[in-house]
């Protein structure tokens, strides 16, 4: 479990770039089923990665902690993600 967060922690740009281009070619789309799938998902990203933060293992739960804010971080400059983080939290 530490190394999955370790290397979701090392990629997690990466990981932002590709939520963001999601949600916004969706957005581009004007497709409301696209924009509603790409939110979900967005959704479950997060909540997959956030379950380490209720760990009983102080490495694990410091791991997820430290992704999901370097996540939202990526966001800050962009509103329509950072709608989504403040709307997730």
């Amino acid at each position: 479990m530490i190394n999955w967060y370790q290397e979701i922690y090392q990629y997690s740009r990466h990981l932002s770039m590709m939520l963001e281009v999601e949600v916004e070619n969706a957005i581009g789309s004007g497709d409301e089923k696209m924009i509603k799938g790409a939110n979900q998902n967005f959704e479950k990203v997060l909540q997959t990665i956030s379950c380490g933060c209720y760990s009983n293992h102080f490495e694990v739960a410091q791991l997820c902690l430290k992704t999901v804010q370097f996540i939202a971080a990526d966001f800050v400059g962009n509103p329509q993600m950072n709608d989504l983080v403040m709307k997730w939290f």
